[in-house]
């Protein structure tokens, strides 16, 4: 039996040098400027409008969701006990997994 594995939609690298290719030949061909694309009046207010917007948008509905996870979980819970971890090993305590496996032994110790 033959395993086929679908390869995912990758190639951020990809995209970004097919981007780069397209402006130089935009650049060379059709006499475009990036510089002066971004510096027109009318990009400037676009991107102006876009940002008020996305930034609008993270407020009112991404920062707390945001905050949350990376203040309460990704903070609190893993980089702490982290570094709360390679402190230990550093110093040649047990760390938290061990203390675990520990109490785990004592209690199955004592039921017998």
């Amino acid at each position: 039996m033959k395993t086929t594995y679908k390869t995912g939609e990758k190639g951020l690298i990809k995209w970004l040098l097919i981007i780069i290719i397209a402006i130089i030949l935009a650049s060379y061909f059709f006499d475009f400027s990036v510089q002066d694309a971004i510096e027109n009046e009318q990009t400037q207010s676009n991107l102006g409008y876009i940002k008020e917007n996305f930034i609008y948008f993270y407020d009112t509905y991404l920062r707390a969701t945001i905050e949350y996870l990376w203040n309460d979980i990704f903070i609190d819970l893993i980089w702490n006990t982290f570094t709360e971890n390679m402190q230990a090993i550093q110093d040649g305590e047990p760390t938290v997994f061990e203390d675990a496996a520990n109490s785990q032994i004592d209690i199955l110790e004592q039921s017998l």
